[in-house]
C-alpha cells in the first residue's frame, strides 16, 4: 500500500451503483478508494397514529424504504402535501410519481422551521425515516404543536468494512491508518460514525493526513470531531461533495 493520495468515498455498497457514474466521471478510478462505513437494512415500521394529511421526507433512502411499505406508500400517494428540502431526495419521490414541495432550505434543521410556517395548526404529520435520525424532525416539529409521527423503515450501522461487507482485518486497518493520505468524503454524521469507529483518526495520523469532505452542517459538526481540516459542499448533494472533494485532491 502507498500512501497516494486517494479520494476516500464511505457511502454505502449498495450506494455505489448510483454514486459510480457521478465520482468516475470527475476523478480518475486509480485515485478512488472506497471503504463503504455504513450499511442500511429495512425494518417494519409501527404505524400508529397512521392517518396523516402531510408526509416529510428528509433523505432519498427514506423515499426508498418507505414506500417500499404498501401503507406508507398509499399514504403517502393520498397525502394533502409531501415536503422534502434536497434535490436527490425529491428526484427520487418524482422518479416514483410524486410531486413533492421542495423547500428553500438546506438542512432538516431549517426544514422544520420552515415547516412550522407553512402547515395548518395542529396540522398531522407523518416522517419515514431511520431509527436514529440526523435530526429530530419529529420532536421538533411536536414542539411546534404539530402532531408528527416517526415510522421507522430502515436502521443504519455504522462501521467502516471492505467493499463486500465484511470486516476489516486488524492488519488492513493498521495499513490504512499508515499510509491513507488525501479527502475522505461524507455523505452523512453515521459514515463519520462508521469510519471514526474502526480508525480512530483523532488518535493517530489521519487527523492531520486527511482533509473531511463533508455534505452538509450536521455532518461537518460529527467530522470536526475526528479532522484538523473540514471542508463543507456548497449544497448538499453528491456532485457538490464530489467536486468539494477533487478541488481538494
Amino acid at each position: 500500500m502507498t500512501s497516494t493520495k486517494s479520494l476516500i468515498w464511505t457511502r454505502s455498497i449498495a450506494d455505489w451503483q448510483d454514486d459510480a457514474a457521478t465520482i468516475l466521471t470527475a476523478v480518475p478510478s486509480r485515485l478512488v478508494l472506497r471503504i463503504p462505513c455504513l450499511e442500511l437494512a429495512a425494518s417494519t415500521p409501527k404505524l400508529e397514529n397512521f392517518s396523516c394529511d402531510y408526509i416529510i421526507f428528509t433523505s432519498a433512502n427514506a423515499v426508498r424504504f418507505g414506500l417500499a411499505v404498501r401503507d406508507i406508500d398509499e399514504a403517502v400517494r393520498g397525502a394533502r402535501g409531501i415536503f422534502t428540502h434536497g434535490e436527490a431526495t425529491a428526484a427520487a419521490l418524482r422518479a416514483r410519481g410524486l410531486t413533492p414541495i421542495v423547500a428553500p432550505v438546506r438542512t432538516a434543521a431549517e426544514l422544520s422551521e420552515w415547516l412550522a410556517t407553512k402547515l395548518p395548526p395542529q396540522a398531522a404529520v407523518g416522517l419515514p425515516c431511520a431509527a436514529e435520525p440526523a435530526w429530530p424532525m419529529a420532536q421538533e416539529l411536536k414542539k411546534k404543536g404539530f402532531q408528527a409521527n416517526m415510522w421507522v423503515c430502515y436502521e443504519t450501522v455504522a462501521e467502516a468494512t471492505t467493499t463486500e461487507g465484511k470486516a476489516l482485518s486488524s492488519q488492513a486497518i493498521s495499513d490504512l491508518c499508515s499510509n491513507l493520505h488525501g479527502v475522505v468524503a461524507f455523505a452523512s454524521p453515521s459514515a463519520v460514525r462508521g469510519f471514526a469507529k474502526v480508525f480512530q483518526p483523532e488518535l493517530n495520523r489521519l487527523h492531520q493526513a486527511l482533509i473531511a469532505a463533508t455534505i452538509g452542517p450536521s455532518t461537518q459538526a460529527a467530522a470536526k470531531a475526528h479532522f484538523a481540516s473540514v471542508i463543507m459542499a456548497t449544497t448538499n448533494s453528491l456532485p457538490a461533495l464530489v467536486q468539494l472533494a477533487l478541488d481538494n485532491l
